[in-house]
C-alpha cells in the first residue's frame, strides 16, 4: 500500500507527465510569443507577458521560481531607490 498521497496520484493518473509537459509547453509558448511581439511592436507587450510566463513556469521549475523571487525583491529595491531620487 502506498503511504504518500502524491505517489497515489501519480499511479492513479494515466498520464503522469502530462501536467509537467503542459506547463512547460505553455511557458515556452508564452516566451516565444513575447519574443515575437517584442520584435514586431517593441518592448511594451513583453512587460506583461514575461511575468505571466515566469509565473506559469514557476509552478514546476525551481529556477523560474528562484528568478521570480529575485525579481520581486529587486523590484522593491528599485522602487525605494526611485522614490529617494538616487
Amino acid at each position: 500500500m502506498l503511504k504518500h498521497a502524491s505517489k497515489r496520484h501519480i499511479h492513479a493518473s494515466p498520464f503522469p507527465g502530462a501536467t509537467w509537459m503542459v506547463i512547460g509547453l505553455l511557458g515556452t509558448t508564452l516566451g516565444m510569443l513575447c519574443s515575437a511581439l517584442t520584435v514586431l511592436t517593441g518592448p511594451g507587450p513583453a512587460l506583461v507577458i514575461v511575468p505571466v510566463g515566469l509565473l506559469v513556469l514557476a509552478a514546476q521549475l525551481l529556477w523560474a521560481k528562484n528568478f521570480l523571487q529575485t525579481v520581486r525583491q529587486s523590484r522593491g529595491t528599485w522602487s525605494t531607490r526611485s522614490s529617494h531620487g538616487a
